[in-house]
C-alpha cells in the first residue's frame, strides 16, 4: 500500500484580478496487482476560502483505479463527489518520459474541463503542475507537492 499526504495549491487568475487559497487532501492508493491500482481520497479538508471572496472550494471524495498496460504509461478512471454537485468521471493518462519526469493529460464530464499537467519525481517526493481549462471560467492552475514512502 502507498500511502500519501498530498498538500496543494489552487491560483484562479484573472487579466485584471487573482486569487489564491491553500487546501490539504489526504488518500490511500492500493496496488491490486502489478497493472492495477486502486485509490480514494478527499480533497479541500480544511475547507479553504478564496481570498476575498465568501465561496469556499469544495470538499470532495474521489474513488479511482489506474491501469499500467505496460511501464511507462497509466490510464486512468476515476468519480468524484463534491457535496454540492453531481457526480463527476474523469478519465486521463500518464506517460513517464524518463524516471523523474512525466506528462498527463485527461478530460473531466462535469463542465467538459481538459487538462494537461506534468509531474517530476524524486525520492519520496513528487512537485506536480496542471492546467485545468473550462469552457466558461477559462484556466485554472494546480501546483502540488506529495510525500511517500
Amino acid at each position: 500500500m502507498r500511502d500519501f499526504l498530498r498538500i496543494s495549491t489552487v491560483f484562479l487568475w484573472k487579466i485584471d484580478e487573482s486569487t489564491g487559497t491553500f487546501g490539504v487532501s489526504v488518500g490511500l492508493l492500493y496496488s491490486l496487482s502489478e497493472q492495477w491500482q486502486i485509490g480514494a481520497a478527499i480533497e479541500n479538508i480544511n475547507q479553504p476560502e478564496l481570498n476575498g471572496y465568501a465561496e469556499e472550494l469544495p470538499q470532495a471524495m474521489r474513488i479511482g483505479v489506474a491501469y499500467q498496460p505496460v511501464a511507462a504509461l497509466q490510464a486512468f478512471l476515476s468519480v468524484e463527489k463534491d457535496r454540492w454537485y453531481a457526480p463527476e468521471v474523469a478519465v486521463g493518462v500518464s506517460y513517464q518520459i524518463s524516471e523523474q519526469l512525466a506528462i498527463q493529460s485527461g478530460y473531466n464530464t462535469q463542465a467538459d474541463k481538459p487538462s494537461a499537467g506534468v509531474q517530476f519525481s524524486a525520492m519520496q517526493l513528487d512537485i506536480g503542475y496542471a492546467m485545468q481549462y473550462h469552457f466558461d471560467l477559462g484556466e485554472t492552475h494546480f501546483f502540488s507537492v506529495a510525500f511517500h514512502r
